[in-house]
């Protein structure tokens, strides 16, 4: 039984005029009250210019309409989806690149075009080959790459390049094979992200270390480092040999100074208690050493900050 009269008034009007209707589609009710979607193909006998007959043929289309209406909804999803990912991408500090099985360019953001431009010099584009796209000389460790991604490696690499002003560049890159849902691998994505600032503050740090440290050990005084719980942090050459050669005690970092020195730890608990204050102190004092002579040691207390 018909349902939507706009529709019947329409199969109706087109038949009277003689119209043949080829794939109409309509909504009908069914016997047990359901409703269903259908295609009609009907036309017209006509003699005479009288209306004869109408011959009628009805095919369900239910199911497959449902399955139109979930693909148009799945693809308009699929488009907000991919809509978001673009903007996340173009929203980004890293840059982005994914390929396919044969090595050629699928998708990319603007992080990686700038990337492939300042470094290489080459304009990153849809259907490349990374071949392309990197010089020669890298070419082999390209190939590296996309092998163990293949085989289904994930794994991060830092990276030195120079650009072409002559720039040191450093990157963090991250590898990652694309799979299929059935597991099969169908890509390559490329994350990089620059970490130049990062480099050269951690080179500064370990030079200044190593500089800190030099001084720390060619120093002609005996320098102990100690933290508020008064454990030993660190201590250069010229004090472990003091406390060796004149008290017979070994420093060690994690130690305590008391383990070291029990005998001053009444006066050392008060000087720390000063120290850790913000003062400084000096002390002369007076020890035995182990060959029996008097030592005196002048010691001076300052607060690391």
């Amino acid at each position: 039984f018909h349902i939507d009269q706009p529709a019947i008034n329409d199969i109706l009007h087109r038949l009277a005029n003689n119209e043949s209707l080829n794939k109409y589609e309509a909504k009908l009710r069914r016997k047990d009250g359901s409703i269903c979607v259908v295609h009609i193909n009907s036309n017209v006998l006509f003699e005479n210019g009288e209306f004869i007959h109408t011959r009628c043929f009805t095919n369900d289309i239910t199911e497959q309409k449902r399955l139109q209406e979930s693909l148009l909804h799945n693809e308009e999803l699929l488009k907000k989806s991919e809509a978001t990912l673009r903007t996340i991408l173009e929203n980004t500090n890293d840059s982005y690149v994914l390929y396919g099985k044969d090595t050629r360019v699928l998708e990319f953001n603007k992080i990686a075009t700038e990337h492939f431009l300042t470094i290489n010099g080459t304009v990153l584009e849809i259907g490349k080959s990374v071949y392309d796209l990197t010089p020669p000389d890298r070419h082999a460790f390209a190939e590296e790459v996309f092998n163990r991604c293949f085989r289904g490696e994930t794994f991060e690499l830092k990276i030195e390049r120079k650009a072409k002003d002559g720039t040191e560049r450093w990157f963090k890159n991250s590898y990652h094979p694309v799979k299929s849902s059935n597991g099969e691998v169908i890509g390559v994505s490329i994350r990089s992200s620059e970490i130049t600032e990062e480099v050269k503050i951690h080179s500064a740090i370990e030079k200044s270390e190593a500089t800190m440290r030099a001084l720390f050990n060619n120093s002609k005084d005996g320098l102990v480092l100690i933290d508020q719980h008064a454990k030993i942090l660190a201590f250069n050459r010229n004090s472990a040999e003091l406390y060796r050669q004149v008290i017979g005690k070994t420093l060690a970092i994690g130690k305590s100074v008391y383990e070291v020195l029990p005998h001053l730890r009444p006066y050392m608990e008060v000087a720390f208690a000063i120290v850790f204050e913000g003062e400084s102190l000096e002390r002369r004092s007076k020890h035995l050493g182990i060959d029996g002579k008097e030592y005196w040691i002048e010691g001076y207390y300052n607060p690391v900050r």
